[in-house]
């Protein structure tokens, strides 16, 4: 039996794809200071920092609602595992995240050396030349993004083995991980395998393997306004005690809110937008490269404003965000339009 999709649901599932991509590049848009050469650059007030630290245990949701995406399509139609299945989706994953990956990682480390010397007023000094060229694909910095699709990467080389032994235990083993998760057990810093990976996207092959349209169970729940609601009362608790437990907890508040507020918000004719042949693999490709965009535009900006107050915090951020979105997409439609086969390599779509 196959898993049955709504076409709304298809359809809602690539549009949170791209507010997850938007939401990442608004994440680490946020500073509370900012390093303009040698310059330590800060201005609080406005409530600034609270609007900083709020905004991030919002958009701490994106990245696990990405992985359990991720997890749920590839074992959507999953019936039994068998090496050619296996091997067939391991395929289409190497067109769209391997390749990707290893451009994404050159390409942004190349930037950060050049710009490391030809915007030396900008750029902290030695930013990048600690570097390894040898390593810095299994250790994607400066691009702090590709972590994601390393690990992804990960999980799904992983996935035959861990999804036999999740048949074998049910939801044991997601209990598990989410313990070890969220007590902080699974502390070890070993690149690739870290526990929200885990965590998120074999939540999503759970979901996929026990046939559950998650997208129509959540938009059809009783009382969504109120999972809404209570999703904000946690982000709110999270912020006032710093509470690291409530902010993890935050993630499934926001997980389901985020698709409830997507459904309400996005009438057919704006699904239709975003699901269209350009959207899907520029807001993928706005993800991998908004870090070097918006480090260098907001720099930029806060060397042209010279903000005195944090009022001006808001308008450098604001532009950054959607310069940076405007930029990247002005780019990929360019490379799309005129060297297409380029514009596949740095997306895989």
């Amino acid at each position: 039996m196959k898993t049955s999709l709504s076409q709304r649901s298809s359809l809602l599932i690539n549009v949170l794809k791209c507010i997850c991509c938007i939401g990442v590049v608004m994440l680490h848009t946020l500073f509370k200071d900012i390093n303009v050469g040698t310059e330590n650059l800060s201005n609080d007030g406005y409530g600034w920092n609270t609007f900083v630290d709020v905004s991030s245990i919002v958009y701490r949701t994106m990245v696990p609602l990405f992985f359990l995406i991720s997890g749920y399509l590839m074992f959507l139609n999953y019936q039994d595992y068998s090496f050619s299945w296996f091997k067939n989706k391991f395929r289409t994953r190497i067109d769209t995240l391997l390749i990707p990956y290893l451009f994404g990682t050159f390409v942004v480390f190349l930037f950060f050396h050049i710009a490391s010397y030809a915007l030396t007023g900008l750029m902290a000094s030695g930013s990048t030349h600690s570097y390894n060229i040898l390593t810095m694909f299994w250790h994607p910095l400066p691009n702090k993004v590709l972590w994601f699709l390393r690990d992804l990467m990960v999980v799904i080389i992983l996935s035959p083995l861990v999804v036999k032994i999740m048949e074998w235990s049910k939801w044991l083993t997601l209990l598990l991980i989410f313990c070890l998760w969220f007590t902080d057990v699974w502390r070890f810093q070993i690149p690739g395998f870290s526990s929200i990976s885990f965590l998120f996207f074999y939540i999503g092959v759970y979901l996929a393997c026990r046939k559950i349209d998650f997208i129509e169970l959540t938009c059809n729940l009783k009382g969504k306004s109120l999972v809404v609601l209570f999703y904000a009362v946690i982000v709110i608790s999270a912020f006032i005690f710093q509470s690291e437990y409530l902010t993890k907890l935050s993630i499934f508040g926001g997980i389901p809110a985020i698709i409830i507020i997507t459904n309400y918000t996005f009438t057919p004719p704006r699904l239709q937008f975003f699901n269209s042949a350009f959207w899907m693999p520029a807001s993928f490709f706005i993800y991998i490269y908004h870090v070097m965009t918006e480090v260098v535009l907001k720099k930029i900006l806060f060397v042209i404003i010279q903000p005195q107050n944090a009022l001006l915090n808001y308008v450098i951020y604001f532009v950054t965000v959607c310069a940076t979105i405007a930029i990247l997409s002005f780019i990929y439609w360019l490379l799309k339009r005129y060297i297409p086969i380029v514009a596949k390599l740095l997306t895989g779509r």
